[in-house]
């Protein structure tokens, strides 16, 4: 089976487990499309198809994203995954991977903030961006480390699954001296204030803890994540902290 056929076939299987909303494991795929074992093995291990398919629990996988766009879109995508690794395709929660979208979303949400000068309250924005941006990254490291149910408060009469707070998984992920975890307990206080009553005063204070956060928070997202926080598109982000 040529390429091009055995993509249309893989589109076409996709759309119908999608439509169907049922579940799949490697040997439908191979039965669909004619590829050989190992030639999904790789698209998947390598991201090159996660945004179409996404694993359930051991070799059973779930469609997604197929039934809004034509073969043509499609064909088009898998192409160019061959140059891009989807963020946290190798994560094995798929809430981790939200939460470490999510995360690298608001703080680089946080930074632009913080860089337009016409704001006058973007600290308040920025600390809470930031602290939001810590805790859903160290969510991502506490699920990837021991699973979902380790970022859940016991569950309380009224059955409501509550997540525990930023404080908690600096808890868990870093002692007490640690410098990363002061930095972040220093701005999350700074959120507190802002979020209940008014951010103190900081003036030139504020700027030099702030460019600490965040790269650490650089330096964490890429030592689990094994991708830059920021690519080279965006590398003047960090830079404009100095001015």
């Amino acid at each position: 089976m040529s390429k091009g056929n055995a993509q249309l076939k893989f589109f076409e299987f996709l759309q119908g487990k999608q439509k169907q909303v049922k579940y799949f494991n490697k040997q439908d795929v191979i039965a669909a499309t004619g590829w050989k074992l190992n030639t999904f093995k790789t698209y998947f291990g390598k991201g090159q198809i996660t945004q179409f398919v996404t694993l359930i629990f051991v070799d059973n996988y779930e469609a997604i994203n197929t039934l809004d766009i034509k073969f043509t879109e499609f064909k088009k995508r898998l192409s160019q995954s061959k140059h891009y690794q989807e963020l946290g395709h190798k994560c094995k929660s798929n809430l981790a991977k939200a939460l470490l979208k999510k995360s690298r979303d608001n703080m680089m949400l946080a930074l632009k903030l913080y860089n337009r000068p016409s704001l006058e309250n973007k600290l308040d924005g920025f600390v809470m961006l930031f602290s939001t941006s810590w805790e859903q990254l160290l969510k991502f490291i506490i699920i990837e480390n021991d699973g979902e149910n380790s970022i859940y408060k016991p569950t309380r009469k009224r059955g409501f699954k509550e997540t525990i707070s930023l404080r908690d998984c600096l808890n868990k992920l870093f002692k007490d001296n640690d410098q990363v975890r002061k930095n972040i307990e220093r701005i999350a206080d700074w959120r507190d204030n802002a979020v209940h009553l008014l951010m103190p005063e900081l003036q030139g204070l504020a700027s030099r803890i702030f460019q600490s956060g965040v790269l650490n928070y650089s330096s964490q997202f890429e030592k689990f994540c094994e991708t830059p926080f920021l690519n080279s598109q965006h590398s003047g982000m960090l830079l404009k902290w100095h001015s």
